[in-house]
């Protein structure tokens, strides 16, 4: 049986055309929302400060072509590439992507890696299951995902890494399937898919957290603004801000999980002013915030909220024959 859920926890008016929800399930009331240049202020203070020399030159010298960052990961040092400087594709008869065969750890000292929103420009495309490591980067404008898991399942670490203005199918972070993964510390801003999961989409996603992550305004031309995922099992989300995130199909404004959820866990965490803004005729508009979307049996083992904010989530549209429901989450 599928029922809608406001915060809290009653049904919302399926006749209103835009459903808005603005209880809470804390009686805390923190002010998560961060502007798009503060985030870029905060990632130039991270660069300056992960310069282990210094140096603050090194940040600004001209920057390297992909073709020659892709071959800093031919032969990496001990399974570790370390960046000395800022990347970007050149033209697109450069190199299209960096690409990872193995396990490896990728230091990014607070640099840059530009796709210059090419035709193509991926920045990474990972044809290993291994684990891989990518700490303190900033990865920007990519054409065609930003990091791509083509094996599976992917495991992979995101530590201080800051995704802005990438698009694709999914803006930031592609993978079929992942396990024991984390994005920690993590900004996402203004990046766009033209299907599901405006930074993020992976179809399933197993004993995985997302730590002090921050999602702002990220749009997906169907599901999920800022998050797709399929099953989940095992997953948390602590400390994770969610804040103008858009999906323009039918379900999960901030997030849209489609399969089985197993053990799903959000803990003092928010979601502000994230919405499905709909024209489809097609199905229920679902979820402004969140949109758990299966219909098949026993889809949920263990949901549960801990000091969780929602505040002016919204499900709306063009369509007058279509039903609109639960602006903070649906189940």
């Amino acid at each position: 049986m599928i029922f809608a859920v406001s915060t809290s926890f009653a049904s919302e008016d399926a006749d209103n055309i835009q459903t808005n929800s603005s209880e809470m399930l804390s009686t805390e009331n923190v002010d998560y929302e961060r502007s798009v240049s503060d985030m870029e202020s905060q990632a130039e203070d991270n660069k300056l400060s992960a310069v282990s020399d210094g140096s603050e030159d090194k940040l600004y010298d001209t920057p390297g072509t992909f073709a020659e960052l892709n071959d800093l990961f031919l032969n990496p040092v001990d399974g570790v590439v370390e960046l000395n400087k800022n990347y970007t594709r050149a033209s697109t008869s450069d190199t299209t992507y960096a690409t990872i065969t193995s396990s490896v750890t990728v230091e990014g000292n607070g640099h840059t890696l530009d796709g210059n929103s090419l035709s193509g420009s991926r920045i990474f495309h990972v044809n290993t299951n291994s684990k891989v490591v990518f700490n303190n980067i900033i990865f920007k404008n990519a054409a065609s995902i930003a990091v791509y898991f083509y094996k599976t399942p992917a495991q992979f670490e995101f530590n201080n890494c800051t995704f802005i203005d990438n698009t694709g199918s999914s803006g930031a972070i592609s993978a079929t399937s992942a396990i024991r993964s984390s994005l920690v510390n993590c900004n996402f801003i203004g990046n766009t898919a033209t299907s599901s999961g405006g930074a993020v989409s992976i179809s399933t996603f197993t004993d995985s957290k997302l730590i002090n992550c921050t999602f702002t305004g990220n749009t997906a031309g169907s599901n999920g603004g800022a998050i797709f995922l399929g099953a989940v099992t095992n997953v948390d989300f602590m400390g994770c801000n969610f804040t103008n995130n858009t999906a323009k199909y039918i379900s999960g404004g901030a997030i849209c999980i489609s399969g089985k959820v197993e053990n799903i866990t959000f803990s003092n965490s928010s979601f502000e002013n994230n919405g499905v803004d709909s024209t489809s005729n097609l199905g229920n508009i679902i979820g402004g915030a969140i949109a758990f979307s299966s219909t098949t049996t026993n889809t949920f083992l263990n949901l549960k909220y801990t000091n969780v904010n929602f505040t002016n989530n919204y499900v709306t549209g063009t369509s007058s024959q279509r039903p609109y429901k639960g602006g903070g989450d649906f189940i």
